[in-house]
């Protein structure tokens, strides 16, 4: 299914039972190494406010972290909760490659949750290649678990934190760019960044959508709120 979530050449999606893929190619207007040094910031600095907990448990060195984060949702839905590695390596000059998923360091393994909360595994996989003198090429691919059944507007709330990793970056060095020196391409990408401004109207709504089925679902038995779910999904 074709998606308008993020920008790129190929996006392809498919949700069931709370299990999303997802892939995508765009161009970033930076070099190789200004957009690793940047990419390293925006994965140690996620928003907090989207999430339950963020900690960084431990830094193995300075390309591998692991992290605990933990999602709200919606009653009678379980809270996820996430234990990840993430891992940047340089493959040659010209490649680099971000690998983000379950942790593989045996003192962090555990399969116990915390507060009743679902273990859900993410797989990210990104690689950042130089093409050109100031333009990188960056590949991604992404593989989200949720280990559970859920209506679609909590996927579509869900799914653009994952997915969004290239606009971002794109956006962020997009906007760096002087005036003077934009040029045709320029508009394009940017018009690519407007249609996605447009396209997030319909995760607004899935956000809204998703905050008033947790206020309400306080007044509803568990088996009627799963009821109207199975109906709206």
């Amino acid at each position: 299914m074709q998606s308008t979530l993020i920008s790129g050449e190929a996006i392809y999606l498919s949700k069931t039972s709370g299990l999303c893929v997802g892939h995508s190619k765009t161009v970033v207007l930076a070099s190789l190494e200004d957009l690793a040094v940047r990419d390293r910031f925006m994965r140690r600095t996620i928003p907090t406010s989207f999430f339950l907990e963020d900690l960084i448990l431990e830094a193995i060195h300075e390309n591998h972290d692991v992290r605990y984060y933990a999602l709200k949702f919606p009653p009678p839905m379980r809270d996820r909760e996430f234990l990840t590695s993430s891992v940047q390596k340089q493959i040659d000059q010209d490649t680099i490659v971000v690998c983000n998923f379950p942790t593989i360091v045996k003192r962090h393994q555990t399969k116990d949750t915390k507060e009743n909360r679902v273990r859900a595994e993410v797989h990210q996989f990104y690689q950042m290649k130089r093409i050109a003198e100031g333009v990188t090429r960056f590949d991604f691919y992404v593989k989200v678990d949720m280990r559970g059944k859920m209506p679609k507007f909590v996927i579509n709330h869900i799914l653009p934190v994952f997915m969004g990793f290239p606009l971002t970056r794109q956006s962020y060095f997009q906007h760096q760019r002087k005036l003077s020196i934009l040029d045709a391409d320029d508009g394009k990408r940017m018009g690519i960044m407007l249609s996605y401004k447009a396209s997030s109207k319909v995760s607004e709504r899935a956000k809204l959508r998703y905050k008033q089925l947790s206020f309400n679902s306080k007044k509803l038995n568990p088996l009627a709120l799963q009821r109207r779910n199975r109906q709206k999904s």
